[in-house]
């Protein structure tokens, strides 16, 4: 099936193309038609010859189109012979061809007096000529904007009478960012050339070492991103925040499209985040029973909320509200006994044995000849600490308990147990008492278990940002509901109606408004450095610089600040 899309032109002539099927409709130079007009945008549509009455037409941009003279549509639709589509200034008409394999779609410019003309009006035709008011208007743009401000910066005028003359103010676009502010006496921080508009260079001298929105260079190229300016999105002098890019346009552009979506493998087209979104896809830790190896994986939208910590750790229990056995009597949990935020920190700090922990876990065994305590996180020197007391009886030999008799701290827990038959051996005391309560162990082909290190995640979201500080009104329940959880594999994450009940898209009234940059950054840790998004993007951690590994005792954190390796390693990204 072909498209016709003829364009009659000023002078009389019509322009016609044809395209097999579908053509792309937009500003930018690479589509197959082109459409002039500041309200068109850079890829706009794509239109679909479906059949000989039919056009399929998809929104490649959020700004929509005007079906009919009807209100704005966005999405994709079809559109039938005599049905008109108002793109900007212009009007695409839907006809019938003459040949019956083929749809023609007939583009009118509508911002023009008749259509195809424009009406011309010179300064001859009022009586006035050209160059005596020229003359007139500069001689006084000097003498009012110029000579005068330089004037009267040289006199001693008091404040008041200063507010009334003109001054170099006239000549400022508007107030600086707050960001900025500490330039406002120094222009050629930024404006390095006159008459030239600021460029990525002079950007770059302060910010040095931002990275770019991606690390394909290929993609880069086909979003145009790669040729994009800072100041394309970061606009200056408007106001104290007009340098952070809020609309979501800047966005929505690329991604509210359906078909780029599914290209880029992503999890929808995001137009809005209260009407249309995506899903949450969090992204989680996973251990192979096998091989034991650890891996980081991206959870499908229907798939079960689990994420594998290393631990067993029912929350329900240690949230009872009436409380549980600790070290000083019973005394009840809540979320900041272990969850308190770091001053200035997005998140929180990684729980530790030392400090959230072991007041009640302590790992302290009494024993005939006195109290033995063995370290936490070296389970070679425990056993090597355990095996001579076992040895000379001052242990008992552990048995298999009863579920009824295995407790946490003031009360039972029939979860997790350990349903092997007892050796009597100190791996049996290892393992189901004294580490075994908390810790999960693998078997290896020695017979001797390995325990299997904590592995805590920072951040499950790891595409977006957030901050628990704005939310500290909001009760942890309200979106975490641990208190229902019985194994630490629940994955706690508020879901996307839970956000959206007090979060709305960007014009909402009723709700608070929120744009794609309130938790997603544009730059991203893989990018390359702006302004090298051709060259290959250095790996963010070599062995050679690598960090010293965790103390044994600390949960290994992941999330956006971290990543895996081979094996289970954990290396710094650098942001996420």
């Amino acid at each position: 099936m072909q498209l016709i899309v003829r364009i009659p032109r000023r002078d009389g002539s019509v322009r016609e193309s044809q395209h097999d099927g579908a053509a792309t409709v937009g500003r930018a130079p690479a589509n197959d038609v082109v459409l002039s007009g500041l309200r068109v945008a850079a890829q706009h549509l794509r239109l679909t010859a479906l059949a000989a009455d039919r056009l399929g037409v998809e929104c490649l941009s959020s700004i929509g189109v005007r079906l009919n003279d009807g209100p704005v549509v966005t999405g994709a639709f079809e559109a039938r012979v005599g049905d008109s589509l108002e793109v900007g200034s212009w009007r695409l008409t839907v006809q019938a061809a003459e040949s019956g394999d083929a749809l023609r779609v007939l583009a009118t410019d509508i911002g023009n007096a008749d259509g195809l003309q424009r009406s011309r009006l010179s300064l001859g035709d009022t009586g006035l000529r050209m160059r005596r008011p020229a003359l007139i208007g500069a001689v006084a743009v000097l003498l009012l904007a110029l000579l005068l401000p330089l004037l009267f910066r040289a006199l001693p005028l008091p404040a008041s009478v200063a507010r009334l003359l003109p001054t170099e103010r006239l000549w400022s676009s508007g107030p600086l960012s707050h960001a900025h502010r500490h330039l406002q006496d120094r222009c050629d921080s930024c404006h390095d050339t006159l008459f030239v508009a600021v460029r990525d260079s002079s950007c770059l001298s302060c910010h040095g070492g931002i990275r770019h929105h991606m690390a394909d260079a290929g993609l880069l190229k086909d979003t145009g991103l790669d040729s994009s300016r800072c100041a394309s999105c970061h606009l200056e002098h408007g106001g104290p925040h007009a340098v952070l890019p809020a609309h979501p346009a800047t966005c929505t552009d690329c991604h509210g499209s359906e078909t780029r979506s599914r290209q880029w493998q992503l999890g929808g087209a995001a137009v809005d985040f209260a009407d249309r979104h995506p899903a949450f896809r969090p992204t989680v830790n996973h251990r192979d029973p096998a091989t034991g190896a650890w891996s980081e994986q991206r959870l499908a939208v229907d798939a079960p909320a689990r994420d594998d910590p290393g631990l067993k750790f029912p929350h329900d229990l240690h949230l009872d509200p009436a409380g549980i056995r600790g070290a000083k009597g019973r005394e009840v949990l809540q979320c900041a006994s272990c969850h308190a935020a770091a001053r200035g920190e997005p998140g929180f700090p990684a729980i530790r044995y030392e400090t959230h922990c072991q007041s009640c876990h302590a790992l302290k065994l009494e024993t005939a000849a006195g109290p033995l305590t063995v370290p936490h996180g070296d389970l070679a020197t425990a056993r090597a600490l355990l095996q001579p007391a076992f040895d000379k009886g001052l242990l008992a030999r552990p048995e298999l308990p009863e579920p009824a008799a295995r407790r946490r701290p003031g009360e039972q827990a029939e979860r997790d147990l350990d349903t092997r038959a007892a050796t009597g051996t100190v791996d049996d005391l290892i393992e189901r008492g004294l580490c075994g309560t908390c810790h999960a162990f693998s078997p290896r082909p020695d017979g001797v278990a390995e325990l299997i290190k904590p592995r805590l995640r920072s951040s499950w979201l790891v595409h977006a940002q957030f901050s628990h500080a704005p939310h500290q009104w909001v009760a942890c329940k309200d979106c975490h509901g641990a208190e229902q959880s019985s194994h630490a594999e629940d994955l706690l994450l508020p879901t996307m109606a839970g956000c959206q009940s007090c979060h709305g898209g960007a014009g909402d009234d009723r709700r608070i408004p929120s744009t794609c940059i309130d938790c997603h950054r544009f730059h991203q840790a893989e990018g390359p450095v702006m302004g090298q998004a051709s060259k290959p993007v250095a790996p963010a951690v070599t062995p050679a610089d690598a960090p010293p590994a965790a103390p044994a005792d600390a949960a290994a954190p992941v999330g956006a600040e971290a990543k895996a390796g081979a094996g289970g390693t954990v290396l710094p990204a650098g942001g996420g």
